[in-house]
């Protein structure tokens, strides 16, 4: 257990399960349980509304998977593994933007080895069937490429809308 990722961020969870211990943390990461051909690499990320106990928003869909994660096997998601997560579309780039501080960013992609480029395993089984399941090679480092430009904003977008409905909840 001492290989598990260790983050003030997140922490991973049974996507059923809205307990108090959780409360530290500001993002849930749960897997879907849904698989393609096999491959359980399907994962939400779940922003714990502060105010709102017990309701979390779905911010990213992600895929996580490792190089020779045999069909049938969930990830491993830990330090020793050899882990890669890609964010699956647009719109979650953009919520992850609006909801994570820039330094909240750079952990999330660091801790989860979120990557832009899939060139070192873009002939793993678990890459080829369940990644790039409904796309080709083309389309997705199209996408990769826009998300990373939206990932990587040097701005830092939640904190600015966080000040901003502070001001505006102050004025009435």
């Amino acid at each position: 257990m001492n290989d598990l990722i260790k983050s003030k961020l997140w922490t991973i969870v049974h996507k059923s399960k809205v307990h108090d211990k959780f409360a530290g943390y500001k993002l849930l990461l749960s897997d879907s349980n849904w698989n393609d051909y096999g491959y359980y690499t399907s994962y939400q990320l779940w922003l714990q509304l502060p105010n709102e106990k017990g309701i979390n928003l779905k911010i990213a869909e992600l895929n996580i998977l490792n190089v020779e994660q045999k069909a049938g096997e969930n990830p491993i998601i830990s330090t020793t593994s050899s882990m890669f997560t890609f964010i699956r579309d647009i719109e979650s780039a953009y919520m992850i933007l609006f909801n994570l501080t820039l330094k909240e960013r750079n952990e999330l992609k660091e801790s989860l080895n979120i990557q832009f480029q899939y060139e070192a395993i873009k002939n793993e089984p678990a890459f080829q069937k369940s990644v790039l399941r409904g796309t080709n090679e083309i389309d997705f480092k199209r996408l990769q490429k826009e998300i990373e430009r939206i990932i990587t904003c040097p701005l830092d977008i939640s904190t600015a809308l966080i000040n901003y409905k502070e001001r505006i909840d102050m004025a009435f």
